[in-house]
């Protein structure tokens, strides 16, 4: 799913982050960094239009930037703790 919301025209950096969900089990979210000028609904749309439902996203959220660790890879604790403090 990551490669495939980079791939959308708009989108600079991508995070998915698994959740748990009380009606599915198991669900995740979108963490989107845009470009200059793009418009989050549109991606949204965009998803909505060429992946089937089970495929959507619980939610998605447009941040400036994506947290990193140390090793300068996307630190996906801290967005679970900000999905979870949400």
């Amino acid at each position: 799913m990551e490669q495939y919301l980079q791939s959308l025209q708009g989108v600079s950096e991508v995070a998915v982050i698994n959740i748990n969900d009380d009606i599915r089990g198991e669900d995740f979210v979108v963490y989107i960094v845009l470009e200059a000028k793009s418009d989050l609904s549109k991606i949204i749309e965009t998803i909505h239009q060429e992946r089937p439902s089970i495929e959507w996203p619980k939610s998605v959220y447009s941040i400036t930037m994506l947290p990193l660790t140390e090793c300068s890879k996307v630190d996906k604790r801290k967005l679970k703790e900000w999905y979870n403090k949400g």
